[in-house]
């Protein structure tokens, strides 16, 4: 145990966001071995504490790996940064011919919430779902989902959460997104998030050959095609939104490219939608007068935060 941590204070008066950058702090002078077993220790505690910043705090834990200290390596980052449409549908119909299963069925299920999301893997153990009455929006309801940002450290992310509306998926859509919350929450309680993304990983490498897939796709590969499809109707801002990133430049030059959007032919030309909170605060962080982080590709501008919904 490093010395410094005997003069650490009880627990109940530590942040946990604190303690996840102390620990993130350390891991340039542990083995991998041992970073391995002190986050795994963590995680654990973080996923049992009803303290408010624990979630939070378990996303970016989530995120480091115990090679370079950055995002973990089981969420496929170098995979593919695309997901063609008709692999999408190879896959979700293999897993349609197989539903008894449990591993179809969590493939069908994690491919259809996380295309709509956009998440990365790690963060379904830490997102929140609620919904309020709202008579003047779609089906009746706002639905809002918070998901911890798992790369909130160093200023890399959007502030520590982000809010995405729900509100305009039906009930079908909706139930593959609380599905997939369910399952990794569960699993995450036993033994961390990248088992569970282990375990797609190789259900898509299983499903690639059985169907004879174009190319070789990982669980982030969904993130990267979500990014994709936002870019075909959303400014550059609000696509940094959704995708939780502090500046819109990081979605422009590393993610999915506009031209391999589906163009809403793969999710019902039906998109979420980014919340005026994070709209608000990526806006103060760019020139106001460039108006290309502004501008959709229908040349209209972004809808101005006023206008926009406030989550709940």
């Amino acid at each position: 145990m490093p010395d410094d941590a005997l003069d650490a204070p009880d627990d109940e008066h530590i942040d946990p966001l604190d303690f996840v950058r102390w620990l993130i702090g350390l891991r340039p002078t542990l083995s991998s071995s041992t970073w391995r077993s002190y986050k795994a220790a963590s995680a654990f505690y973080l996923y049992d504490s009803m303290h408010p910043s624990a979630r939070a705090a378990a996303a970016i834990l989530d995120g480091v790996s115990a090679d370079d200290g950055e995002v973990a390596a089981s969420e496929g980052v170098k995979g593919t940064k695309f997901f063609r449409l008709e692999d999408y549908n190879k896959l979700l119909q293999f897993c349609l011919d197989r539903g008894r299963g449990e591993s179809a069925r969590t493939m069908f299920h994690f491919a259809r919430a996380a295309i709509r999301t956009g998440m990365r893997p790690s963060e379904w153990a830490t997102c929140d779902m609620r919904t309020s009455k709202n008579p003047d929006a779609p089906f009746g309801r706002n639905v809002w989902l918070f998901v911890c940002n798992a790369k909130a450290s160093n200023g890399r992310a959007n502030g520590l959460v982000r809010v995405l509306d729900l509100s305009p998926l039906s009930r079908i859509d909706i139930e593959p997104i609380r599905y997939t919350m369910a399952l990794f929450q569960r699993q995450a309680a036993k033994e961390g998030t990248e088992p569970t993304i282990r375990r797609l990983r190789q259900s898509i490498n299983h499903i690639g050959a059985a169907t004879g897939m174009s190319a070789k796709y990982s669980p982030y590969s969904f993130r990267h095609q979500a990014i994709a499809n936002w870019k075909t109707i959303y400014s550059p801002v609000e696509v940094a939104a959704l995708a939780g990133h502090s500046v819109p430049e990081t979605a422009t030059e590393h993610y999915g490219r506009k031209r391999d959007g589906w163009t809403g032919k793969g999710t019902g030309g039906i998109m979420i939608r980014p919340s005026r909170v994070d709209v608000e605060r990526i806006m103060s962080r760019i020139r106001s007068d460039n108006p290309a982080p502004f501008m959709r590709p229908d040349g209209s501008l972004a809808v101005v935060p006023e206008d926009m919904p406030t989550p709940q």
